[in-house]
């Protein structure tokens, strides 16, 4: 619950805090914001692909 809690809370903040983040970073260093988040989702789905694969074969 806690952990729930602190991601809730972060969340707030940086939305709260979205147009000046924008204007500190500017286009570039959203652009790499973009491409970062882009690879943690990529590496997320290619981890939940791996998972039912191991779950599929039984394979430890």
């Amino acid at each position: 619950m806690l952990g729930f809690a602190l991601v809730a809370a972060a969340s707030f903040l940086i939305l709260v805090s979205s147009l000046r983040l924008t204007r500190l970073m500017g286009r570039p260093g959203m652009a790499a914001l973009a491409r970062i988040m882009g690879f943690l989702t990529l590496a997320i789905g290619v981890n939940f692909f791996v998972t039912a694969v191991k779950v599929l074969f039984h394979v430890e």
